[in-house]
């Protein structure tokens, strides 16, 4: 930002940096809470754990227009106010550097070259493909775009969880992408619901997973692996010893699960004792530590698709009587209790989470009975983690984008932090989303399999490959995993 424009915002208030636990003010590095103090120091606002940006501002402004505190509203006004003046001037400053050169060059007819189209500025449909592809941050991740490449289980391991190594060349082929989500990852045998999936809870497989992410960061890229409980969505030839699978009610899932001998029927779980769930939230907070071991750049609760975390969301499937059952503060106490510890012991702005509040994939699982208020308050708590952001499946899963039959928008603000958005957008919705700020981020799934590329075929507006055969999905080797070929640049 210029000097005089943050001169111009400390007139009436000043940005301070304190490390929470010793109060100690903070002279270098990534701020770990950053609020803005009105001038007479009677109300702050707080930042924590990310720089202040728009969406932040704006939250902010609306929670303290709701309780008249006027001192908040302008502070809140101000800064807003800072951004847009940093914006135009931004602005002005990329035209002139377009036009002629370099900042500050002398205007003279000789370096002034008409001939050449404005570039896409605020207000022009060219913002659109700007903003998409904007460079931008997700807690402590700097990402090049808002393109985030969504979690694809695609069962190329071994019936031990160790990551094939075609993986290295699938995952670096789309590094270009500005976030990648890894496959679900098992955090535990426990935790396993499809044959030949990866896990992250043995030292072997954390070593396998190393090579994947340095050919992700060696091509630029930036990845978070994505942590995995299927609870009832499992099968016992999936378990040790053949054990039933374990949920938070004996309550059977539909649909199929993907065995070593193909589809089966998923076996029937038991229902976890309550001491038995401070050992999964320890799963989680080893297989977080492993995935920072192995090199990623953060970690994704899979709380979505009806797995674990989401069996306990959902009053339909779940039926105790214990503090992890009944009211919906005590149905979502076991996923905030996870990102919570995931937070505490790798940073909250590593931590992102996925919710599906209105899918029933998979196991044809029945929606919560309240859906808007149960995600809501969940949403609501975790926003006090200072997590790196929200990822949702907007609509069911692998079915038609819905977001009417449920508001987004609120979880979102509910949560006050960055926000992916997931589920069959084209590229036009991508970036109309993208420029309205609906979204920090849309992630795309299934065309990123045929398209490793996707990234510039989105940006150039190119044709995206066919789509990948659904007998590619699951198991077997190269052949429609890594062999589609990138598109050559006109």
């Amino acid at each position: 930002m210029p000097r005089r424009l943050r001169d111009l915002g400390r007139q009436r208030g000043r940005l301070i940096s304190r490390d929470r636990r010793s109060g100690r003010r903070q002279n270098g590095g990534r701020p770990t809470e950053m609020r803005w103090r009105s001038g007479g120091g009677r109300s702050s606002i707080r930042f924590r754990g990310r720089t202040p940006d728009p969406g932040h501002v704006a939250l902010q402004f609306m929670r303290a227009a709701q309780v008249c505190d006027w001192q908040q509203v302008l502070a809140c006004m101000l800064i807003d106010l800072t951004f847009q003046i940093t914006a135009y001037y931004t602005d002005i400053k990329k035209r002139f550097v377009h036009h002629f050169g370099r900042w500050g060059a002398p205007l003279t007819p000789e370096n002034i070259d008409l001939s050449r189209n404005d570039p896409p500025y605020a207000g022009d449909n060219g913002m659109t493909t700007e903003a998409l592809f904007s460079p931008g941050r997700l807690g402590a991740i700097e990402v090049a775009n808002r393109v985030a490449m969504a979690p694809l289980t695609r069962a190329r391991g071994d019936m031990e969880g160790i990551q094939t190594p075609l993986a290295v060349e699938y995952y670096g082929k789309r590094a270009s992408a500005g976030l990648i989500i890894s496959e679900a990852t098992n955090i535990s045998r426990q935790g396993r619901g499809y044959a030949f999936t990866p896990g992250i809870y043995t030292d072997t497989q954390v070593e396998a997973w190393k090579p994947v992410a340095r050919a992700v960061h060696a091509r630029g890229g930036k990845m978070v692996l994505q942590l995995w409980h299927v609870g009832r969505f499992s099968h016992a030839s999936l378990q040790e010893n053949g054990a039933p699978p374990v949920a938070p009610s004996a309550i059977e899932a539909g649909d199929m699960v993907f065995t070593e001998h193909g589809f089966e029927p998923p076996s029937k779980p038991r229902e976890l004792e309550t001491g038995e769930i401070d050992g999964i939230i320890a799963d989680y907070v080893r297989a977080a530590r492993n995935a920072r071991t192995a090199g990623f750049d953060g970690v994704e609760i899979h709380a979505a698709n009806c797995y674990l975390l989401e069996q306990f969301i959902r009053d339909s499937t779940n039926h105790r009587t214990d503090r992890y059952g009944g009211s919906i503060e005590n149905r979502t106490r076991l996923p905030f209790e996870v990102c919570e510890a995931v937070a505490g012991a790798i940073g909250a702005d590593r931590v992102g989470i996925r919710l599906s509040p209105v899918t029933h994939s998979v196991g044809a699982t029945p929606f919560d009975s309240e859906p808007q208020k149960t995600y809501g308050f969940l949403a609501e708590r975790l926003g006090t983690l200072g997590l790196a952001y929200l990822h949702c499946i907007e609509g069911q899963t692998r079915g038609a984008n819905l977001p009417e039959s449920f508001d987004f928008q609120a979880l979102r603000r509910s949560f006050g932090g960055s926000y992916i958005a997931n589920n069959g957008f084209t590229r036009e919705i991508a970036l109309t989303a993208a420029r309205s700020g609906r979204a920090d981020m849309v992630a795309f799934g299934r065309p990123f399999i045929s398209n490793p590329d996707l990234v510039e075929r989105l940006r150039q507006d190119e044709p995206l490959a066919p789509e990948a055969h659904k007998e590619f999905f699951y198991g077997g080797g190269s052949r429609g995993y890594t062999d589609w070929p990138d598109f050559v640049s006109r």
